[in-house]
């Protein structure tokens, strides 16, 4: 978490859309290894992992964080699987922790959208918030 101003803090999301997956989106044993793997690449620590599986196919993984969370969806008869990445310490780089999981799943195509969220206590002025926020990106 890095604070711009006092009140206000940022944090970095990443929301991943994996096309064409070429892998067993099935293995959610596999996957979630590897998932975890890259959590602690970056120093993040897991709290605790919960997994949904659908009938059909197709699973759910959550991981909470210290530092937020990671949740994996999976639909095997579509090959596409989502990544979402929310990490409270800018240190930590939440493409690290998507990477491996990117490889195994060998996608045809992926789609990433990076978000630094601004996120201010009541009584701050969003206009200037993101003003400061601004600054401090830079």
């Amino acid at each position: 978490m890095k604070f711009v101003n006092e009140g206000e803090f940022r944090v970095r999301q990443l929301f991943v859309d994996a096309y064409g997956c070429n892998m067993d989106l099935s293995d959610v044993d596999k996957i979630a290894a590897v998932a975890e793997r890259g959590i602690l690449s970056v120093g993040a620590q897991i709290r605790n992992r919960a997994t949904e599986y659908f009938q059909p196919h197709g699973a759910t993984i959550v991981y909470i964080l210290a530092e937020s969370h990671v949740i994996i969806t999976t639909w095997p008869e579509y090959k596409y699987a989502a990544i979402d990445v929310l990490l409270c310490n800018l240190s930590m780089d939440p493409r690290r922790v998507s990477e491996e999981v990117i490889k195994l799943l060998s996608p045809s195509d992926i789609n990433e959208q990076l978000i630094d969220r601004l996120i201010y206590t009541e009584g701050q002025n969003l206009e200037s918030s993101q003003k400061m926020f601004e600054g401090a990106a830079e």
